[in-house]
């Protein structure tokens, strides 16, 4: 399952403030585009330089939400409980029998 979304980082602000409006919602769309379908559409000007940058951006957070898309599978698999909430339960347990 892919991520529904792309995330915009404010830190992108600065980094492509000698964008024109254009260039900028090309680069957004591109992003888009490239996140939804894995394609990458043709950009112009700076744009075309900024894409790689923020497409690692892209892949990054596409690769952490499969990690924890996978993560909230396995503890579905073992009825919702994580290996922390199931570890906790039993140092609860394990002190309740020492009292």
């Amino acid at each position: 399952m892919a991520m529904k979304y792309v995330k915009v980082f404010y830190d992108w602000y600065e980094m492509t403030s000698g964008l024109s409006d254009e260039e900028y919602g090309s680069l957004i769309r591109g992003l888009q585009r490239y996140a939804q379908h894995g394609e990458i559409i043709e950009l112009s000007g700076l744009a075309t330089a900024l894409f790689p940058v923020f497409k690692s951006f892209v892949d990054r957070e596409g690769e952490a939400y499969e990690k924890k898309v996978a993560q909230c599978r396995e503890a579905g698999r073992k009825g919702g409980k994580s290996n922390r909430t199931l570890t906790d339960a039993n140092e609860t347990s394990e002190e309740k029998e020492q009292e």
